[in-house]
């Protein structure tokens, strides 16, 4: 029975581990996530605070000067794209946000299973200790009563 109860605590060991490594990479991954949110906040934070400069360098080609309507429509596709990009960096800082999110609700469930496993395994360490202590008190006591049943052999018995 002790070597079934050592073959399963084996295996919640085993599951152990392995809910301890998918929490390490977990852990990884959100870091690698707040890392690359960090920086899409910044290529944010830099693009909002030059959006108008950058928007009036390019209206500055034709300030003050005759244009045609060709040059007006190119200044004005300059400043869509401008807002487009400050558009998508905004975007991706959202994504990177949300997944930012996703991967810490992700971790909570890793520590969940892990410390699950963790609690299972010490249960099985438990019983296994139990049945260890059971079985070395048995074998004493049976050590003792064949000592004495030796003794009492070897002994006259009174009449």
């Amino acid at each position: 029975m002790i070597g079934k109860f050592k073959t399963l605590r084996k295996v919640k060991e085993t599951k152990e581990d392995l809910a301890l490594r998918a929490l390490r990479a977990k852990r990884r991954e959100l870091a690698e996530a707040n890392e690359i949110r960090r920086h899409r906040d910044t290529a944010l934070k830099e693009s909002t605070s030059s959006l108008k400069l950058r928007e009036s360098d390019v209206y500055q080609g034709i300030m003050h000067k005759s244009v045609s309507f060709e040059e007006i429509d190119e200044v004005k596709d300059k400043v869509l794209m401008l807002h487009k990009n400050h558009q998508q960096l905004r975007d991706d800082y959202e994504v990177a946000a949300e997944t930012c999110c996703r991967l810490s609700e992700e971790l909570k469930s890793s520590q969940v299973v892990y410390h699950t496993a963790q609690r299972t395994r010490e249960k099985f360490d438990n019983v296994l200790e139990d049945l260890q202590r059971d079985k070395h008190e048995q074998d004493e006591l049976n050590e003792e009563l064949a000592v004495e049943d030796n003794l009492s052999k070897g002994m006259p018995r009174p009449l």
